[in-house]
């Protein structure tokens, strides 16, 4: 695939001294490279430097190069700002004065906040990575983990589940009871599951 832009002709541009056969500039880049790359990639590629028949294939690959470059550049800044955003959710989920938890795909407890270790006298140390299981008793646990697979089955068809709640007395701990739950799904980007928070309404 070509890549073709006419060259401004000017007396401050240097293109109009040259033949008006010359006044040219063709990039040649695979078409398959091409097709991977957004817009603002190809804007790169158009305006990179002329590739002339005897340009080594070394040099030939310069835009391309460029290309990927930009690429990464966007895709590492992506990167920071979600880990922003959930370094951000942590922080919020820890200064609740609501007993909350996390889980990950896997049921496992990812968050454990203050609230929550002061009610329930569990540290988060003591519970964080467990398996649910072995942290709430079974009824509840259960129940949970229904949960958490219908965010999961609905995350497959629907890249952004709804919170959603469920009401009635739930016995997570011997002397800690819910009145309602409140389940919150998370995402670090879109369509990319994070973890589900799970929010305690005491009784």
């Amino acid at each position: 695939m070509t890549l073709t832009t006419p060259l401004e002709t000017s007396p401050d541009n240097p293109a109009a001294s040259f033949p008006p056969d010359a006044v040219r500039r063709d990039v040649s880049i695979p078409l398959d490279a091409c097709v991977a790359l957004d817009a603002s990639v190809a804007v790169v590629q158009a305006n990179a430097a002329p590739v002339s028949e005897s340009s080594t294939p070394e040099r030939a690959l310069a835009p391309l190069e460029i290309a990927l470059r930009v690429q990464r550049a966007n895709a590492e800044q992506a990167r920071r700002v979600a880990d922003c955003l959930l370094t951000f959710h942590e922080t919020l989920l820890d200064a609740l004065a609501q007993p909350c938890f996390a889980l990950d795909d896997q049921g496992r407890v990812t968050r454990w906040n203050p609230a929550l270790a002061a009610r329930s006298q569990k540290p988060a140390a003591q519970v964080l990575g467990q398996p649910l299981a072995d942290v709430f008793a079974p009824p509840a646990h259960a129940e949970i983990l229904r949960a958490l697979q219908t965010v999961l089955n609905a995350h497959a068809a629907h890249p952004a589940p709804a919170a959603f709640t469920i009401d009635g007395p739930q016995r997570l701990l011997n002397d800690l009871d819910a009145a309602r739950l409140t389940f919150v799904p998370q995402y670090r980007i879109p369509g990319c599951f994070e973890s589900l928070v799970v929010l305690i309404e005491l009784l």
